[in-house]
């Protein structure tokens, strides 16, 4: 139960995520790349904010995961093996189970999930500047070669204990997206949506840890 305030939380920080990807929507269907950066670019800032807020509980930190899996190793060899391991699990687990896991944890999102979101805003604003359309077939391998990098890299400076203040991140927070949230926020989806592969013990409505629509 220790853990609910903290995932709580986080879900309800993923509305406004719904919030602002369907601003996105309505920008890029106006043909508008200034309202589409602007919300694009609260939606990468509040991804921001959720892996750091993660970071300040233990149970959502890659890096004690990270560290767990290592331990049992005998020589570093076998600590990056684990670490591969470990990464992979997670994210790329199977061909057909890629974000099967749905991890809302401190690092997964600022290093896995929000650089591919990065990329998918990228090429709609160049779209939206005048340049070609969004090339769906290549976005999907640009997504896929950075997650298999990410899986197979045994690289990264991660966390393994608590930063920050849990209750002051946590008031800083509502302080900074309370004024986002508007009385019809959309409601948490009830099944993972096209792309938005998460675990049954996650909510779907966080955002910034789902695989962008293609």
């Amino acid at each position: 139960l220790h853990s609910f305030p903290t995932r709580r939380s986080s879900d309800l920080l993923g509305n406004i995520g719904l919030q602002l990807r369907e601003q996105m929507a309505v920008a890029h269907d106006r043909k508008d790349p200034v309202a589409f950066k602007e919300a694009a670019d609260k939606f990468m800032t509040l991804g921001r904010d959720i892996d750091k807020f993660l970071g300040t509980r233990t149970d959502f930190m890659l890096g004690k995961w990270i560290a767990d899996a290592k331990s049992w190793a005998a020589n570093k060899e076998e600590q990056a093996y684990y670490e591969k391991d470990a990464r992979s699990i997670i994210t790329v687990w199977g061909a057909a189970l890629t974000d099967y896991a749905g991890r809302q944890w401190n690092g997964l999102m600022r290093d896995y999930y929000l650089p591919r979101w990065q990329m998918l805003i990228d090429a709609t604003l160049a779209e939206l500047k005048g340049g070609a359309p969004v090339d769906r077939a290549a976005l999907g391998r640009q997504w896929r070669q950075h997650e298999l990098k990410f899986a197979t890299t045994a690289s990264g400076d991660y966390a393994t204990k608590p930063q920050g203040d849990f209750f002051a991140m946590s008031s800083a927070l509502y302080r900074k997206y309370a004024p986002l949230a508007t009385p019809n926020s959309p409601p948490e989806p009830s099944a993972p949506q096209p792309d938005e592969r998460t675990s049954n013990h996650h909510s779907t409505a966080t955002l910034p840890s789902q695989r962008p629509e293609r």
